[in-house]
């Protein structure tokens, strides 16, 4: 932080800290009351606070989950059978058994109050009918070596929050957390990871000569891959052959397209008969497929544009 400033002159007590440039001009307060550095550092902590709920995991290979339930709400098999599904076993016969405990014990839990707090695209991912009277996990989507379920306590009073959320979690009593940790499994034996939030996952067909690739990623707007030849010379961008997904007015499109310099990769059907590329590849058309399968909804961004997220 800055200097301590006076934020006006017709409001000498006002008072709040400046950055860089601010220190040098006054600025009108409009506040009935006077801003104190002390109320403008509060702000930013909370705003601070606020970034640090948003998901941090790489959602593409892993999903969280916080479960919260009173703790007197709980009977002493109960707590048994939830010790047994957080011993973190690696054994094969560990991994069985933490799956076999997980419906009809939750199913019970959830009867009781209990509850489990997380991102839409994360219920939609990993179980069905988490809160209801039939939870199942989606082991269809799930590597069950990863997941792994820990417990903790939330005395009464306090709050916490499951990953990606902005309600708290907590009540006059005291809380029995179940934190979920989903490893996924999207169906390619190939997968690489370019950044936090962007990951390839890919399976080729050498017989076939194909290749289906599953690009997800955290962004606002749009995501591409290119492909170059071992030979290529110079930088990347230039001539390349390229992908780029996005969503458009609630659906998703793909689009082949061209980069001949850095600039925008133009469709291949504007460039019928002027490109080619390393690999010499078809010459001005579209020979992308969209694929919709198990990583999200057709027609919709996981999260939600509005969520403050994006993806294909």
């Amino acid at each position: 932080m800055g200097d301590t400033v006076q934020v006006a002159e017709a409001n000498a007590s006002a008072q709040r800290q400046c950055q860089k440039r601010e220190c040098s001009a006054s600025q009108p307060s409009l506040a009935e009351t006077p801003y104190t550095s002390e109320a403008i550092d509060a702000l930013g902590q909370s705003q601070q606070e606020s970034a640090d709920r948003v998901s941090s995991l790489n959602m593409c290979n892993q999903h969280s989950a916080l479960y919260f339930i009173t703790k007197s709400s709980l009977t002493p098999e109960l707590q048994g059978q939830i010790d047994s599904l957080t011993y973190q076993g690696t054994t094969d016969s560990d991994v069985a058994a933490r799956l076999a405990l997980f419906p009809a014990l939750f199913a019970e839990l959830n009867a009781l109050g209990g509850k489990w707090s997380a991102l839409e695209v994360v219920f939609e991912h990993t179980m069905n009918d988490a809160n209801g009277t039939s939870p199942a996990l989606r082991l269809e989507l799930l590597l069950e070596s990863e997941i792994l379920f820990s417990q903790s306590l939330l005395p009464a009073g306090e709050q916490t929050f499951a990953e990606g959320m902005s309600v708290p979690i907590g009540d006059v009593e005291d809380l029995l957390l179940i934190k979920a940790n989903f490893g996924m499994d999207w169906g390619h034996g190939n997968i690489k990871s370019l950044g936090p939030h962007y990951t390839i996952f890919y399976s080729p067909d050498f017989v076939e000569e194909y290749v289906n690739v599953t690009l997800c990623c955290k962004t606002h707007g749009w995501m591409g891959i290119g492909w170059l030849s071992p030979s290529h010379t110079g930088v990347l961008m230039n001539h390349t052959d390229m992908a780029v997904a996005f969503f458009q007015d609630g659906a998703a499109v793909v689009q082949d397209r061209f980069a001949r310099y850095i600039e925008e990769p133009l469709r291949d059907e504007v460039l019928s008969g002027q490109r080619a590329d390393d690999l010499g590849g078809p010459n001005g058309q579209n020979d992308l497929e969209l694929i919709p399968g198990a990583l999200g909804t057709a027609g919709a961004a996981h999260p939600p544009h509005s969520a403050g997220g994006g993806g294909v």
